[in-house]
């Protein structure tokens, strides 16, 4: 465990940077010093702050970095002088403490022992500045990742702390006197959006956003078929220590107009500081002309209403992987730590065509899929090559009666796994019912079949079915809308449009305080996405079902991360320790697809217009069926 010294003489700020980390062998420049004599020094031990007593001689050696191994006890100690006092920060991450980070100290409550004498002042918070006795000396800890400073119980009442200086410890807002002690008392949204700097420890200093295009093939659902390409837009944010954060979101027209409007407001915010994220992205969306909206459909619950998670979401991601770099530290952990380490995931079946009517590229190797023996013949394929344990079939494209028989034929072929349907709510409630008698027990659960809250909880009346959804219920309003008329009973999360990961696990807080079961939908997506959909998975108690995943259908060579596709084994990806989501970004494959997005023509996914071009007088009408 390594620690830092710092002078803390009237002005700490001059001092702040008086010895750089050295990030490739870990060690801190040389900081003069010697054998000094310390009024006290502020010691970390079993998770809390401790005042070592005064008088205590601590012996340093001049220009070698202080160093700990690991038992969390100051060893060495190196001054920049013997005068006033010195502040020890904690630099590596511990979850008990701050995150690791260097916690910049604001202004000194009024009336703080010794404030008058110091000419300037403004600078530390300590124990005490002045020679005196507290009523009590209390232990304080940073209680995890909200960052709040806690006085604990007083242990050695009446103990003497000696003036001068010492005992000064690092407090990241302003903190207000209680029988002697300082406690911090001043944490609240508000005032962190209203810092849009945060605690001004790190900064962002570059963001990019990068549309990109990658090969799509021609998947039939209910609004027609995907077009050729499918597009993205990757985000990068680098913070002025060089950590980088990695998203990944929709690029489509109107999503990608306002991530490139949140985009140059992002430099020289603290990216610990979500809230005044959350604070630009609405001031964006609000300024964002309307017309530009509306109608705007990208995908499942990413309509112009919900613009706002959209484009936070995107930003959000990269944020906490920044955050997580920062710390070393997976990105699970800010999450509040990964509850599993192999997260599910189920076979997404689709009809399909061969290939595109245009040509626009080779066809891939997965072929035609129009009856029950090619879908039985993708779905062992797919758990011959991934290891699934479930399957879902993509419906409300063909006849609702022949998906049936497909499904009656995965059953046969794959007897004991789990199946779903999903006809993208284009079925009428009387052919849902109808498919329902016909399906009897066989489906895991049955997704979106007919539209409408209303529709939904008549179904389910009606049938007794359990019924997910990613269609109806895609906001906190809708889901106590949902709640009220029993809509639902499993909803599908997808953090690119419930608000970000940490509002991914609000939601399965609540599914579990209402008894709703909880899994993960897919659009087509690359690994930024997927190892996203993974973390927040990690820490979800109430994960019920295996998430869904369009990843198997995306080209191997069309990865934007280094080491290529992120590995599916036993239906599983698989979490490891690496920092963040345990990425690294491939500029040069980056810069293929962007080049790729120029070409393609394409700006905005419309499965409707790509439909007409194989049959002129296809119309959207839902429901279809």
């Amino acid at each position: 465990m390594l620690y830092l010294l710092f002078h803390c003489p009237d002005h700490l700020r001059r001092h702040l940077l008086a010895a750089q980390h050295d990030q490739e062998n870990g060690r801190f420049g040389r900081l003069p010093g010697g054998p000094v004599q310390l009024d006290s020094v502020v010691d970390f031990h079993r998770r809390h702050v401790r005042v070592r007593r005064p008088g205590q001689q601590v012996e340093t050696s001049a220009g070698v970095g202080c160093a700990d191994a690991g038992d969390r006890r100051l060893r060495h100690v190196h001054v920049h002088h013997r005068r006033a006092g010195v502040c020890l920060y904690r630099h590596l991450f511990c979850r008990d403490w701050l995150q690791g980070r260097l916690c910049l100290v604001l202004a000194d409550p009024p009336g703080l022992p010794g404030c008058a004498d110091r000419g300037g002042g403004d600078c530390l918070d300590q124990f005490g500045r002045q020679p005196g006795r507290l009523r009590r000396t209390h232990h304080l800890r940073f209680a995890g990742a909200d960052h709040r400073l806690h006085r604990r119980r007083a242990v050695w009442p009446g103990r003497h702390i000696a003036g001068g200086g010492g005992g000064g410890v690092f407090c990241p807002y302003r903190t207000e006197r209680r029988s002697a002690a300082y406690v911090h008392t001043d944490y609240s949204p508000t005032r962190l959006a209203s810092r849009p700097t945060g605690s001004r420890l790190l900064k962002i200093v570059r963001v990019t956003v990068t549309p990109i295009a990658f090969r799509d093939p021609p998947l039939l659902n209910a609004s027609g078929i995907h077009e050729a390409y499918a597009l993205r837009s990757i985000i990068e944010v680098e913070s002025d220590t060089g950590y980088i954060g990695l998203g990944e979101s929709y690029g489509d027209a109107p999503a990608l107009a306002i991530q490139q409007q949140v985009q140059p407001q992002l430099i020289g915010l603290d990216p610990f500081n979500l809230n005044g994220l959350r604070a630009i992205v609405q001031a964006t969306v609000a300024a964002h002309k309307p017309a530009s909206l509306s109608g705007a459909e990208l995908a499942p619950g990413s309509h112009a209403s919900k613009a706002v998670s959209n484009a936070y979401s995107a930003f959000e991601v990269a944020l906490l992987d920044l955050q997580a770099h920062a710390l070393n530290v997976p990105l699970v952990d800010l999450l509040g730590g990964a509850i599993r380490d192999r997260i599910p995931f189920s076979a997404y079946l689709f009809f399909k065509y061969a290939e595109h009517i245009d040509s626009p590229y080779k066809p891939d190797s997965w072929g035609e899929a129009l009856n029950e023996e090619q879908i039985v013949a993708q779905a062992r394929r797919m758990i011959d090559a991934y290891g699934f344990k479930s399957i879902k079939l993509k419906a409300g494209a063909l006849e609702p009666e022949h998906e049936v028989r497909c499904i009656k034929a995965l059953k046969k072929a794959f007897p004991g796994v789990p199946l779903r349907i999903d006809p993208n709510g284009n079925w009428s409630l009387q052919t849902s019912i109808r498919m329902a008698e016909l399906l009897g027990d066989d489906l895991q659960y049955y997704e979106d079949p007919t539209p409408g809250l209303e529709g939904m909880a008549e179904l389910h009346t009606r049938t007794g079915l359990p019924l997910a959804t990613n269609m109806v219920v895609t906001d906190f309003d809708e889901f106590r809308r949902s709640v009220a008329q029993d809509s639902v009973q499993i909803v599908l999360a997808d953090h690119h449009y419930w608000g970000g990961l940490r509002d991914t696990q609000a939601l399965a807080k609540m599914c579990q305080t209402f008894g709703l079961g909880v899994s993960m939908h897919s659009n087509s997506h690359l690994g930024i996405s997927l190892m996203a959909m993974a973390h927040v998975a990690a820490s979800v108690p109430n994960l019920d079902y295996a998430c869904d995943t369009h990843y198997p259908w995306q080209e191997p060579d069309e990865e934007v991360i280094k080491g290529g596709k992120v590995p599916i084994v036993d239906g599983c990806v698989t979490l490891t320790r690496a920092p963040g989501l345990g990425l690294e970004l491939d500029h040069d494959q980056l810069g293929k697809l962007h080049d790729q997005y120029l070409s393609c023509g394409i700006r905005q996914r419309d499965d409707v217009k790509q439909m007409q071009r194989y049959q002129p007088d296809w119309k959207t009408v839902k429901p279809r069926f």
